[in-house]
């Protein structure tokens, strides 16, 4: 019996050790959203997947739907945000906080390329350019809104909802969310204390 397989690319956000070498792995994806996919020996020096499912890398990933999980047939590590992101501890740090938002927010199986697309063009910006710690402050702001925006947490009567239409790292987005940074950091917060996150 042949299996379709499904293709994307996605950022490996962690993972559950089964078995004596295997492990879930949770991954948002682009195309399908936060899937978690069973990987056999992956624990094992010699896995042929070991380097290209580490925490935080980004990588083209293939999988089927087996019977009782989804089951990993190939990867392709494109880059490590921990790895690139070294010496910048202050970006470093940010991008890991917002992956670790995301792995608590995301519904699974629900895919979001724009949000997904919008990571990816933070990933690229932090590691270009050398960003100030407002700035970097204010940008996470901005990314953490928009991801409560699009997994539903914000009352569309935010203050703010043009944020959600603007190109999020733009110099006037930028300006736009430093303006206001007291009020979206107060919604975040009345947000995730409702939502008990």
């Amino acid at each position: 019996m042949s299996h379709v397989i499904y293709r994307s690319e996605g950022v490996v956000l962690g993972g559950t050790a089964f078995g004596e070498a295997n492990r879930y792995v949770t991954i948002f994806t682009r195309d399908f959203g936060m899937i978690s996919v069973r990987v056999q020996g992956v624990r094992m020096v010699q896995s042929k997947f070991r380097a290209h499912l580490e925490d935080y890398a980004i990588s083209q990933i293939g999988f089927v739907r087996g019977r009782e999980a989804l089951r990993l047939t190939n990867a392709l590590k494109l880059c490590n945000i921990d790895a690139i992101l070294a010496d910048k501890p202050h970006s470093r740090r940010l991008s890991i906080q917002i992956l670790a938002l995301l792995k608590r927010l995301a519904p699974p199986d629900e895919p979001h390329p724009l949000l997904y697309d919008e990571l990816r063009s933070l990933f690229d910006c932090l590691l270009e350019k050398s960003i100030s710690e407002r700035d970097l402050r204010t940008i996470e702001y901005i990314i953490v809104a928009r991801m409560l925006h699009t997994f539903g947490y914000f009352s569309p009567d935010v203050p703010f909802t043009e944020l959600f239409t603007k190109e999020p790292m733009s110099p006037g987005t930028l300006a736009f969310a430093r303006g206001i940074g007291e009020e979206i950091r107060n919604e975040i917060n009345k947000s995730l204390r409702l939502t008990h996150l």
